[in-house]
């Protein structure tokens, strides 16, 4: 599911010649293996603690994981307790299927 808006986020600051292609974050799907085994461990009453511990750490994570391309760079923005974001320039990248 991707969004198309007109100013950038508040965390990305652009450069003048900078314009945002495409903004996205990712789906809970990316986490479904780690949803599985928490819901395992959930069961059990001994171990629910650390299921419930689990599902949430990798729900958070994938809340607040944000993604933009602008005519320029890459963004990922990622962070539960603090943020942290990495950049690339699009003529670096490579793989991207």
């Amino acid at each position: 599911m991707s969004t198309q808006q007109s100013s950038p986020p508040e965390w990305l600051s652009l450069g003048d010649d900078e314009e945002i292609l495409w903004q996205d974050t990712p789906t809970l799907t990316t986490e479904a293996s780690t949803f599985v085994w928490a819901g395992l461990l959930t069961v059990t009453v001994i171990l629910a603690p650390i299921g419930l511990l689990m599902a949430a750490s990798s729900y958070l994570a994938v809340q607040n994981r944000e993604y933009v391309m602008t005519t320029q760079k890459f963004y990922q923005k990622s962070g539960v307790l603090s943020t942290a974001t990495e950049e690339s320039a699009v003529g670096n990248m490579q793989n991207m299927s």
